[in-house]
């Protein structure tokens, strides 16, 4: 064959090294547009797993490259001024010039002509070649010349990065993250040679302009990252090489080949350097293409081609994957600074989902130690994962709580405030705001007696009087340092005396505390010594007389660690949402003062790019390096409310079709009751309907009758009698995908018995569905109803949480997307007015549903279409909802439209669950195709996700959670009638 290979990279190179080998007679050449020295990048790596392929093609090239490699088995992780090691991976490197130099060696002994410094504009004169073969980089020509063939599409991604050298060998794959007054810059690094390494420098776009270095010239950019990493880089200088900023573009192609050309390398498909795969993949090519075209040999070119691309497609798509997986992870790294560094390793390490909990356990134990044991005295809560926002349950406006917390080492939430804080005027104008709110509620008939009104008219005026606090309204004396100096000594003085301290800030016009007093001393007394120590002093210091400290202290007794982590949280924020960014009277446990931004319930968004996510605490505890015997994260027990779960695997809503009218039988008994005693923490019984239009088909379930209470009472029961798990209902309204027959007969809109449907907007779901009707006020306001009713009959049968349906393009699904929601009223438009609905039934139903139990929403947090929601709206909708009464998100996609394009996989909703919990500061439940309890460990160590919830894997195995159990010798209860069955924990 005559071959041309147009690109003198790794691939042109080594295919024409396989191809002479398997047949000399061929006639190959390279033509290769810069010279053999030229190189614009600086070091190439590969795993240990990568090299067997390449040396069972050609042993005779990758033993001269066994001889130029730099090994390592380490990676290195600096943050926050320390350095995490993980061992036992295995790397080897060297310089990109080097292993061209290589190959083309080999190449040119073998008979291949190679023709530098030719550049290639038109393929008519290689008319007469057998094969044409372009690997000419990200900005391939041929692959322009015929792009109505191969159809390519270039994603540019929101990061820049400069490719750098180093003049010091790094002893590890190295990771730098740090931040500046321009914003976060990241660092991927490794050695190639004994006195080298790469050095590639990332951060976003806005952070690049925001630095001016989209004006910088190479010694610009070195001059910034000379300064920023001088620390990091010990006296060794940053080398160039044509070293500008760029913009890396994930490419793919439709189509591979086109007659006898054929796209390879980064022409055809690019992979993100952070998972230093684009040379691999480009040799793979070339291993897979001579092997094909030996096997074939003696069929037409286009044939040969489209067998190839056959075979190599899937394992590409797959690297590219997860490649992307691991940018998105690099583009969105802001989220994570208010992780730990353990914390951020972990996840760092298991971004792309190549390695696991239970794979690094096997490379790296004493890392997956220390990590399991630092997330586990945390009771799973990471910094990263605290709500930004006031949680609702540490309330000093709600404290109706039992009194048995009331005793010796009990933790308390304080807040104590200036005298008259607030003008006479500011609380007329506050009561005017009130009275037209309580107007506002008696229309919409919400709630339904006067003690609740009452009680929501107290609470908004509670948290109104907090606003105007935390924004400085009213009298600042704390503004004045002197006194907010005075002020936070008094509080630090008696602090291992009296009480221990946790979290302390003085704001202008009040003071929020979290301690823990020691035995001996009452709270009281701790707070008088507080306002006396401090009174006096400040009235002093002002000149003035008078009471200074407002009589009454509020406090509240934390009930767990999560509460615990969250009072922290938002006592730490606290100045920076008042707009305090450099205001120094904060701190934390560690006695450092903590400026310490966070977030705040954000206007509409308008654009995709991340907040400004800063860590709330370094840490609210100190982790023990001792070998602790701690269990995996999944088996740690999880708190909402009044309800604690005993591990973190939750058995995920799945319709079982099995229901007359809506009533539970035999078979959700067996269904829930064998889920429940296979050990998960949490059962949520599937999609239940709130009325009998409200089903998907005609045997869902339903708890819309009174006469539904008892039959579901009766699978409550059993749960709570054979299992230390808890069980929830997911109630909803199916809308527009409602009146559907069963989907074992097919699942279409049913044509005998139908019903007539509803939806935000007369916009059938698909072909062949009826047109639904537009719902009328009137609708709404019974649909608001439907719920109410719903969720105190899910009361009534002993349920211990709710969760209401608002995915998957069901009723209230409808409402919150714009593909689906077209109305002009005051529930379509923007995206608050789209969310007006929701949050209405939300608010409705949190009024009904007890204050001890939890409530979440399982969101469709895209529609994966386009025109659907956005990054940021994601962010903003799951604040919204926890705002207005939801306490934990239930992460799910899609369903809303059937032009959808989802990406599927292993975890591949996760980094849904993933941002909103570290953008929005929210807790998360994680779904979509999570498979064993390794997966959910995975989730939970890096903190994508609060709970785990697996559907399909516990239809194939009920008792999951009993054999992870025993997977990871874990004790954990079996039911008593199993006892003869339950493994004995391993000993020593």
């Amino acid at each position: 064959m005559k071959i041309v290979c147009i690109g003198g990279g790794p691939f042109g190179l080594y295919v024409s090294i396989l191809m002479k080998k398997a047949d000399p007679s061929h006639q190959i050449t390279v033509y290769e547009r810069n010279r053999l020295d030229d190189t614009f990048g600086w070091g190439v790596v590969f795993s240990d797993e990568t090299l067997g392929g390449f040396e069972a093609a050609d042993a005779e090239s990758m033993a001269e490259v066994r001889r130029n490699f730099a090994y390592w088995s380490d990676i290195d992780v600096f943050f926050k001024g320390e350095k995490i090691r993980s061992t036992g991976h295995g790397f080897c490197g060297l310089a990109r010039v080097k292993l061209l130099q290589i190959l083309e060696a080999r190449a040119v002994k073998l008979g291949t002509k190679v023709e530098h410094l030719v550049e290639v504009t038109d393929l008519a004169r290689f008319k007469d070649a057998d094969l044409i073969v372009a690997c000419d980089g990200v900005n391939s020509r041929v692959r322009d010349m015929y792009a109505q063939t191969f159809k390519p599409s270039l994603d540019w991604r929101k990061c820049k990065f400069c490719w750098l050298g180093l003049s010091r060998k790094l002893p590890a794959f190295t990771f730098i993250f740090k931040e500046n007054e321009h914003g976060l810059f990241q660092v991927h690094a490794y050695p190639f040679d004994d006195k080298t390494s790469t050095f590639i420098v990332e951060c976003r776009e806005e952070v690049w302009k925001k630095a001016g270095l989209d004006k910088a010239d190479e010694a610009a950019t070195v001059a910034y990252m000379e300064k920023l990493f001088a620390e990091d880089m010990q006296g060794a200088r940053l080398l160039t090489n044509r070293s500008l900023w760029r913009t890396f573009p994930t490419i793919r192609n439709e189509r591979w080949h086109h007659e006898n050309v054929v796209l390879v390398g980064d022409a055809v498909h690019t992979a993100h350097f952070s998972i230093g795969s684009g040379t691999k993949l480009a040799m793979e090519d070339a291993i897979e293409l001579a092997k094909c075209l030996g096997e074939l040999k003696g069929k037409p070119v286009p044939e040969i081609l489209a067998e190839y691309e056959k075979r190599r497609r899937p394992e590409v798509e797959r690297l590219q994957k997860t490649a992307q997986t691991s940018l998105e992870w690099f583009e969105n790294t802001q989220r994570y600074m208010g992780m730990t560094p353990l914390q951020l390793t972990f996840s760092l390490m298991t971004r792309s989902k190549s390695i696991t909990y239970d794979n690094l356990r096997l490379r790296d134990p004493e890392l997956v130690r220390r990590v399991t044991e630092e997330w586990t005295s945390g009771a799973g809560v990471s910094p990263a994962g605290l709500r930004a926002s006031r949680p609702q349950e540490i309330g000093k406006h709600n404290r109706g709580y039992l009194p048995h917390w009331k005793k010796d080492g009990a933790t308390y939430f304080v807040t104590f405030r200036l005298a008259d804080a607030l003008s006479s005027g500011e609380l007329s104008a506050l009561e005017a705001e009130l009275r037209k709110l309580e107007k506002q509620l008696k229309a919409i008939g919400n709630p339904k007696n006067t003690q609740d009104l009452a009680r929501q008219i107290a609470s908004a005026k509670a948290e109104r009087i907090e606003q105007l606090l935390d924004n400085g309204h009213g009298q600042c004396l704390l503004k004045d340092r002197r006194c907010a100096e005075i002020v936070a000594n008094a509080i630090k003085h008696f602090d291992g005396a009296r009480y221990s301290l946790h979290a302390w800030c003085v704001m202008p016009n009040h003071v929020h505390v979290v301690l823990t007093p020691m035995t001996g001393h009452e709270l009281s007394e701790i707070i008088h010594s507080w306002k006396s120590f401090s009174a006096k002093e400040c009235n002093r210091v002002l000149g003035r007389s008078g009471t200074f400290w407002q009589s009454e202290a509020y406090d509240h007794i934390v009930r767990d660690e999560g509460e615990f982590a969250r009072g922290i949280a938002y006592v730490l924020s606290n100045p920076v949402k008042a707009g305090l960014k450099e205001w120094p009277w904060v701190g934390d446990s560690s006695g450092q003062d903590a400026r310490t931004p966070a977030g705040k319930m954000p206007a509409p968004p308008t654009t995709d790019a991340p907040p400004d996510v800063k860590p709330v605490s370094d840490r609210l505890k100190k982790v023990s390096n001792t070998g602790a015997d701690v269990p995996p994260p999944v088996f740690t027990p999880f708190t909402l409310r009044g309800c604690t779960l005993p591990n973190r695997v939750v058995v995920s809503p799945m319709c079982m079709y099995s229901y007359n009218d809506g009533m539970p039988g035999d078979w959700t008994l067996v269904h829930l009751g064998s889920r429940a005693i296979g050990g998960a923490g949490l059962i949520i019984a599937e999609a239940t309907a709130v009325a009998p239009e409200g089903r998907i088909t005609p045997g869902c379930a339903g708890i819309y009758r009174d006469e539904h209470v008892p039959a579901w009472k009766r699978v409550v029961d059993f749960v709570h009698a054979h299992s230390t798990g808890r069980i929830g209902l997911q109630i909803g309204h199916a809308g527009r995908k409602a009146s559907c027959d069963l989907p074992w007969k097919g699942g279409k809109p049913l044509k005998e018995g139908a019903w007539p449907t509803v939806a935000a907007s007369a916009i059938a779901y698909d072909s062949g569905y009826p047109v639904p009707r537009e719902m009328t006020h009137d609708d709404i306001k019974k649909l608001r109803a439907d719920f109410v009713a719903a969720a105190s009959r899910a009361h009534s049968a002993g349920f211990d949480w709710l969760e209401l349906h608002y995915a998957h393009g069901y009723l209230l699904n409808s409402f919150i997307s714009a593909l689906s929601n077209q109305r002009s009223d005051e529930y379509g438009g923007s995206l608050e007015k789209r969310m007006r609905l929701p949050l209405e039934i939300l608010r409705d139903v949190r009024s009904v549903w007890p204050e001890e139990k939890p409530i979440s929403v399982r969101l469709s947090t895209t529609e994966w279409a386009e025109g659907g929601l956005s990054d940021a709206d994601r962010v903003y909708i799951a604040q919204a909802l926890i705002e207005n009464g939801a306490d934990i998100i239930d992460c799910s996609a899609g369903g809303v439209v059937p032009q959808q394009k989802p990406v599927y996989g292993r975890m591949f909703q996760v980094p849904f669950s993933d941002q909103i919990r570290n953008e929005a500061g929210v807790p998360t439940m994680a779904v979509g195709n999570i498979q064993n309890a390794d997966q959910c460990n995975t989730i939970l160590a890096a903190g994508r996700a609060d709970l785990c919830m697996l559907a399909r894997a516990h239809l194939a195995n009920p008792f999951l959670t009993l054999h992870a159990a025993e997977h990871y010798d874990v004790d954990v209860p079996w039911p008593n009638q199993y006892l003869a069955a339950k493994p004995r924990r391993r000993m020593g």
